[in-house]
């Protein structure tokens, strides 16, 4: 079995991790992970954890140039540390799902 996400991250494998309230995320990792810079992006039911505030920026700044669900979904990816073509291929997906072409059900 592989790394945790947050554990990878932890361990500086991953430049940024995801995180949502109520999961096992929080009761595990949350107190480690609460010292590095982070952003709530989700309306506070969620958290992006950055390695250094210079990721955290970086983040911030492509997001706000995004003009649609696929590029949203590419940075994030991106962010995240996710391989290029698993981060291309995710968004191709979800930005279908997002535009009703795909039900999630």
């Amino acid at each position: 079995m592989g790394k945790r996400y947050e554990q990878a991250f932890l361990d500086r494998y991953k430049p940024a991790v995801l995180g949502w309230n109520g999961k096992l995320f929080n009761e595990i990792y949350y107190q480690q992970l609460v010292k590095y810079p982070r952003i709530y992006p989700f309306e506070k039911k969620g958290y992006i954890f950055f390695q250094n505030d210079k990721l955290k920026n970086e983040y911030v700044e492509r997001m706000s140039k995004v003009k649609n669900s696929y590029e949203k979904h590419i940075v994030l990816g991106e962010m995240l540390g996710f391989p290029k073509m698993s981060v291309k291929k995710y968004a191709e997906m979800r930005a279908l799902e997002d535009d009703g072409g795909i039900s999630g059900n």
